[in-house]
């Protein structure tokens, strides 16, 4: 029998053949990964191969792997080249988030313009203390969605939003949170850079002291099945 490659043959991590959902996967970050990242430098690798080199600005490696944001200006930034769909999209991290206190709401990871059309994931820190999607149409015009309480900060937490036309559903730790169906607003895009921490384009500071493990990105949205299993892929990995 002659398998031929899949749509996703460019992918090089090994973590990838044991477990994590690859269908539509269209970017992966995951400095663990050597393939991702040697451990030293500015630059690191988009594992889809698909997006290329990233570049690092005032980010340490921490001791358990992690891409540690060292000030408000941190970032890990990518320009994007994947074919983007319409209105499917499946965004996901894993982060270590700390305690800052009310009225600071650092991004997590975001794909924006500069009218803030896009998908940005942020951690919000008034009541209730959560993880929340900022979902806009690509003029701007935004659904700002609670995407789940996490209880409190400092918080590990695997984070994820799916858009499926005009249904968003948002997920913490692999269980579904809320759907907003329909979710109001016009079409929805990633747009032409994928940043995890500060935003330039758009001025969306971090925080000092925020670790990104893992960062996914699907040009289709992930089934609740899907979800938790990436969840449960990851759970052990990270101790979720």
């Amino acid at each position: 029998m002659i398998i031929l490659p899949s749509v996703n043959s460019g992918i090089t991590s090994s973590s990838l053949r044991k477990g994590l959902i690859t269908n539509g996967l269209v970017f992966h970050l995951d400095p663990s990964d050597p393939a991702c990242y040697s451990g030293s430098g500015t630059s690191c690798n988009d594992l889809t191969s698909i997006n290329g080199v990233g570049t690092l600005s005032n980010i340490t490696f921490s001791a358990d792997k992690a891409f540690q944001m060292n000030s408000t200006t941190s970032r890990v930034f990518f320009n994007r080249n994947y074919t983007n769909i319409t209105n499917s999209h499946t965004f996901m991290f894993v982060a270590e988030i700390p305690f800052t206190g009310p009225a600071f709401y650092p991004n997590i990871m975001s794909s924006l313009n500069e009218n803030f059309g896009g998908v940005t994931l942020y951690s919000f820190q008034d009541a209730p203390q959560a993880i929340s999607s900022y979902i806009s149409e690509d003029s701007g015009n935004a659904l700002d969605e609670i995407l789940g309480s996490v209880g409190s900060f400092p918080v590990k937490v695997l984070a994820a939003c799916t858009i499926s036309d005009t249904t968003l559903k948002n997920y913490i730790n692999g269980i579904l949170m809320n759907t907003s169906s329909p979710r109001g607003g016009g079409n929805v895009n990633a747009q032409s850079n994928i940043t995890f921490g500060y935003d330039l384009g758009t001025l969306f500071t971090t925080i000092a002291n925020i670790k990104i493990y893992n960062g996914l990105i699907y040009n289709r949205p992930l089934s609740d099945a899907e979800v938790f299993q990436n969840y449960s892929f990851l759970k052990s990995k990270y101790g979720l």
